[in-house]
């Protein structure tokens, strides 16, 4: 959203450029390749390479080329001692953040980077199997326990946060506020259309907005 916030106010300021001094044109370049450049160093300061190894009972995360402004350290987790675990699905990368009681775990991938390059997408069904599996064997003890008159303590379920998530009147609510913004937002545009008002190409990029994610819930409840 940033990132078409960022061109959209490019656009329209171009499109004001066009009919101004050299002077202001020059400025207004000057704060285009800023914004460019500010986006380009973010990028490489932030976004790096890491090897994740995934066994039967562990996940290991190494840095092959760590970014300068990341704090995150190579890390090992028992998939037993995982609390918690979710996957965000945004415009610009895709993200697990993985929870436990001691120490918390986020790998983030760019969507564009080719499925060729490496085995991600196999490795999230593997990773999401793996907590599936744990958490059945989980459930058999507990339920063990349970008619065996045991006094254990019941094992936690590792949690998949987007399901709660999911299961909670939250998404309904901001699909809600979605589409409230998403009809005020055209009508804005349809009055404002041509006045030479300049700021609406950034209601524009705010109502893409408001379509990807009404379009990812409709995707979460076709999924269900």
């Amino acid at each position: 959203m940033t990132i078409l916030l960022s061109f959209s106010y490019i656009a329209y300021r171009f499109k004001e450029a066009a009919d101004i001094n050299p002077d202001e044109l020059i400025v207004f370049i000057t704060a285009t390749l800023i914004i460019i450049g500010i986006y380009w160093i973010s990028v490489k300061l932030t976004s790096g390479i890491a090897e994740i190894e995934l066994t039967k009972r562990e996940i290991e995360f190494n840095w092959l080329k760590k970014p300068i402004l990341k704090s995150q350290d190579n890390l090992k987790f028992d998939l037993y001692e995982i609390d918690s675990w979710n996957i965000q699905r945004e415009f610009h990368y895709d993200t697990l953040n993985i929870s436990s009681n001691f120490s918390s775990m986020t790998i983030s991938r760019f969507p564009e980077w080719r499925n060729d390059k490496d085995d991600y997408q196999s490795f999230i069904n593997s990773f999401s199997n793996k907590i599936g599996s744990i958490n059945k064997k989980k459930l058999k003890r507990n339920k063990r326990n349970e008619k065996s008159n045991q006094k254990v303590d019941d094992e936690k379920l590792i949690v998949d946060q987007e399901k709660v998530f999911k299961s909670s009147n939250l998404p309904k609510i901001l699909l809600g506020v979605y589409i409230i913004v998403m009809i005020l937002g055209v009508f804005y545009v349809y009055n404002n259309w041509n006045t030479g008002k300049s700021n609406i190409l950034i209601v524009i990029a705010g109502l893409s907005g408001c379509i990807y994610y009404i379009k990812k819930y409709r995707q979460n409840r076709n999924q269900k």
